[in-house]
């Protein structure tokens, strides 16, 4: 009996211990570290956001820990008051906006439960950029934000990891000129077409359908006035009637649009430089126009001009060279350091007229030239006839067949550096003819200087005088007093006069160059 009771008693006894022993398990976790509740990116984090997009969806990852995570969690999601979130971030009050009310949701809604399986969960939050956008524009000096705090009455929260500054940023797609925004424009003709394009930036695509005109409400004059005092210039604005400027039309999926401005020579004064200011405006406000201004500086010359390729030009005659260095090939071989250098010293005869100096092979002698003892039947090496004994300056012709007729619009020429042996060339005229013709022997040797027999080179085209040091000089028919419109293949270079005082033999320059004329007064030469 005493055995059995004792029994009972250490079983009783088994018994209260085991269950002390699952009431301190239960309570072995604090209830504050049972479910933790954070989120995953606290703290500060900057998005950046295209206005053309209709809509964006971010995430905010929430976490769950602690002791029990396996039970179900509540949860809410509120947006902090700008004093709020001025006191967690360290803001002054105008340093920051609240981005507006309905320019965001949450799809899922504030009021949130992780189930007793979840340990995490996303929560999508959508944006609308252009409505975001239209606000910034109202305050663009303040940091746009939005502020989220975490909240729960049923579990623990991290405070810590519990509130997010969304700092927000969008960047409207600005549309750009795609050209130079100075832009010089020659009306050659009655007309002149030119394409302009226009460009987005700051986006990767664009989806909207838009036009880009000109702004109305823009001052034109006060904007030329604004580019002659920074240009040092005295530019007139171009009349209204004498362009037409179409509209730009851009597309969704594209990113450029080229549209085209017709100016017109009718009501402008000739060689007159005028300026048109283009300022767009958009059919949109989802999309920037840039602030700067696109010049056109358009002029409508009298004559206008092309220069005219030398790849098909051979010299026909030249009465005085040095030949190798100072050959007349080298005004047209395109070599900086090349000249073409007159007979200057070799051959001193004092009357030249006497003597058939022709230049037809390597192996002419002095006294073969001097005493008329050969006949001019062959070609010079270079194959042009040249002239062996030297001229001064006002004998000297060089005939340069420009492999195609041409109205001639003017000449010029290079002088490569200072030395006056390299430069000499003083007053110059210059004739044009269709054909040119040449058969030696002559009775009369001074057509050698003249080039008269057969040919009809009438009145000058184009006459001047270069200066004595180096550059490029142009000579135009609008630098004429009187312009003399001629059409030829060949071009006559006769220089007058040289530099060289102690020697009126010598003349030199580096290279010549070519215009052709192409119209007068907006009408082609051709028509």
């Amino acid at each position: 009996m005493k055995k059995s009771i004792s029994i009972i008693l250490l079983a009783s006894s088994l018994l209260f211990i085991l269950l002390s022993c699952n009431d301190n398990d239960d309570n072995y976790v604090p209830e504050a570290y049972r479910k933790i509740l954070s989120l995953k990116e606290s703290g500060i984090k900057d998005y950046s956001m295209n206005a053309n997009q209709s809509s964006i969806t971010e995430n905010i990852l929430i976490l769950r820990g602690g002791g029990e995570p396996h039970s179900e969690s509540n949860m809410e999601m509120y947006i902090m008051s700008k004093e709020e979130a001025c006191e967690a971030w360290g803001y002054e009050l105008e340093q920051i906006e609240l981005i507006p009310s309905d320019s965001y949701t949450f799809p899922e809604g504030t009021v949130l439960k992780l189930d007793a399986e979840e340990s995490y969960r996303y929560i999508p939050i959508t944006f609308y950029p252009s409505r975001i956008y239209n606000a910034i524009k109202e305050n663009q000096e303040a940091q746009w934000v939005l502020p989220i705090v975490l909240h729960s009455l049923s579990d623990t929260i991290n405070q810590s990891m519990n509130k997010l500054l969304m700092r927000i940023d969008v960047y409207s797609p600005l549309v750009t000129w795609k050209q130079d925004e100075i832009e010089n424009i020659e009306i050659v003709y009655k007309e002149k077409e030119l394409p302009i394009t226009l460009q987005i930036t700051y986006s990767e695509n664009n989806t909207l359908d838009f036009e880009a005109t000109q702004d109305d409400n823009i001052d034109l004059k006060t904007l030329v006035d604004n580019f002659n005092k920074v240009q040092g210039t005295n530019h007139e604005l171009l009349p209204e009637s004498s362009y037409d400027l179409h509209s730009f039309s851009f597309t969704a999926d594209s990113k450029t649009a080229t549209s085209k401005i017709i100016l017109k020579r009718d009501g402008l004064t000739a060689d007159q430089t005028y300026v048109l200011p283009l300022k767009l405006k958009l059919s949109t406000e989802l999309i920037d126009i840039t602030e700067s201004v696109k010049y056109l500086v358009v002029t409508n010359p009298k004559y206008c001009f092309e220069d005219l390729d030398k790849s098909k030009w051979n010299i026909v005659y030249c009465n005085s060279e040095i030949a190798g260095w100072g050959q007349a090939l080298n005004l047209i071989d395109g070599n900086n350091e090349t000249a073409w250098v007159s007979n200057w010293n070799y051959f001193q005869w004092y009357n030249i007229a006497e003597y058939d100096d022709l230049y037809f092979g390597g192996n002419v002698s002095l006294q073969d030239a001097q005493f008329g003892n050969v006949s001019a039947t062959e070609l010079h090496p270079n194959n042009y006839w040249t002239c062996i004994g030297r001229r001064t300056a006002s004998q000297i012709q060089i005939v340069v067949d420009l492999g195609e007729s041409i109205t001639l619009g003017g000449v010029g020429f290079r002088k490569n550096n200072n030395e006056l042996g390299d430069i000499a060339l003083k007053a110059f005229e210059v004739n044009m003819s269709e054909t040119f013709t040449f058969n030696p022997p002559y009775e009369n040797l001074n057509n050698y200087n003249l080039l008269d027999d057969g040919n009809d080179w009438g009145e000058s085209v184009i006459e001047g005088e270069t200066p004595l040091y180096a550059g490029d000089f142009w000579y135009t028919l609008a630098d004429m007093k009187t312009s003399v419109i001629k059409s030829g293949r060949y071009l006559k270079l006769h220089p007058l006069s040289t530099y060289h005082e102690g020697n009126p033999f010598c003349s030199s320059v580096h290279e010549l160059f070519v215009k052709k004329l192409i119209s007068v007064d907006g009408k082609s030469v051709t028509d």
